[in-house]
């Protein structure tokens, strides 16, 4: 299984200076992505916490619509990562846009939701950073190639989990499918994430799954109610 980063000889230039030196390069790799034997979407990531963005990402573009077991999800590793999802049910990839995402994210319109979070929580600004440091402490693959984005879940108090990808999509579907796999309920949380918001997260915080989004380093952008349907 290939690790998250490689070291590689680079030259770096700075000012009049050159100098060769050895660097931290993150790695990037093609996840195809098959239920019941026939592949129905690739995307690129990194090798890190798969079983987590694949069921994030489903969940939130509803691509398929039936059950499935997260305990039966098949993971190979090699030069491409193969995952395999045993399920019933349909699956539509209808609706697909390529978003401006670091590798060209994915995402589907035609989402359909559940009832809406009640839920009255509010997050000063003094919390949001509290919490944002603690996010950027965790951040070390970040520190260490200074290339990938990152996500997290938090009530305010304390960080339930945190994951970092190349693509900030993956990242945040990484935290989500974590969420679903440990039964971390959304309700009284937020959603932090590196960097600026796309347009998806943007539509997801209209239509969509999750209370509170907050976009880093210390700019809470689009902090919004978040119902599992529109309105």
């Amino acid at each position: 299984m290939a690790g998250p980063y490689i070291k590689k000889n680079i030259t770096r230039l700075h000012d009049a200076s050159v100098e060769e030196i050895e660097d931290y390069v993150a790695v990037e790799k093609k996840v195809r992505i098959s239920v019941n034997g026939k592949e129905v979407i690739s995307l690129y990531c990194t090798p890190l916490m798969i079983k987590e963005l694949i069921v994030g990402f489903f969940l939130t573009e509803g691509i398929l619509k039936g059950l499935f077991c997260a305990e039966k999800i098949d993971i190979e590793y090699g030069d491409e990562i193969r995952v395999n999802i045993p399920a019933e049910g349909d699956v539509s990839t209808e609706g697909m846009v390529i978003t401006s995402g670091c590798v060209g994210g994915l995402t589907f319109t035609g989402r359909t939701y559940s009832e809406a979070i009640k839920d009255d929580c509010v997050f000063d600004s003094a919390t949001i950073k509290a919490v944002f440091k603690e996010f950027q402490q965790k951040a070390e693959l970040f520190r260490l190639t200074g290339c990938v984005h990152g996500a997290a879940l938090s009530d305010g108090r304390e960080i339930f989990v945190f994951a970092e990808d190349i693509g900030r999509h993956n990242a945040v579907d990484k935290v989500i499918g974590y969420c679903i796999l440990e039964n971390i309920s959304f309700a009284g949380k937020m959603i932090l994430v590196s960097g600026r918001l796309p347009l998806r997260w943007y539509q997801n915080v209209r239509d969509g799954a999750f209370l509170s989004l907050q976009a880093g380093p210390l700019l809470p952008t689009l902090p919004s109610r978040l119902p599992r349907r529109p309105g």
